[in-house]
């Protein structure tokens, strides 16, 4: 049976996350239960019924990350690399999945209204990311209006 796929792993450690981003100054952070990087967001719908997502849990530590805005409605992001979170999204675009984006860019999401703070001052989050195992669902296109803040 075909169905769109979202994949995503949650931050386990979402209230460090939202910790640190206080003391960068941001407010109307997401909830650190809402916290987490998509692995698969594939409006295309196709059958997963056989694919595999991986239970285990990932942790990143240090690498290249950055604070960024991520388009033009005050969404602020941390971005960073993953080779494991490059070869999840690989593995659901070798299967069917759709991607709306130019490439895939492992980020958490810190607000959606981010324009009160001066992105140039932000000291990217250097903790330990530790993200749970992968979660698939069907794409929900209403997610905005559900998402809680800290």
């Amino acid at each position: 049976m075909k169905k769109t796929l979202y994949v995503h792993r949650k931050l386990i450690n979402g209230k460090e996350f939202v910790r640190w981003a206080k003391r960068q100054g941001f407010k109307n952070i997401l909830d650190a239960d809402d916290l987490h990087v998509t692995i698969a967001f594939s409006k295309k719908q196709i059958d997963w019924t056989n694919l595999t997502p991986k239970k285990n849990t990932l942790k990143l530590m240090g690498g290249t990350r950055s604070v960024i805005p991520l388009g033009n409605e005050g969404a602020v992001v941390l971005k960073f690399t993953s080779n494991k979170l490059q070869e999840g999204w690989q593995y659901y675009i070798d299967h069917g999945a759709s991607w709306d984006w130019d490439s895939y860019k492992p980020h958490v999401s810190i607000t959606y209204d981010g324009t009160e703070v001066d992105l140039k001052k932000v000291k990217p989050f250097t903790g330990d990311m530790i993200f749970g195992p992968e979660i698939m669902k069907e794409v929900d296109l209403e997610w905005k209006g559900k998402v809680k803040k800290s």
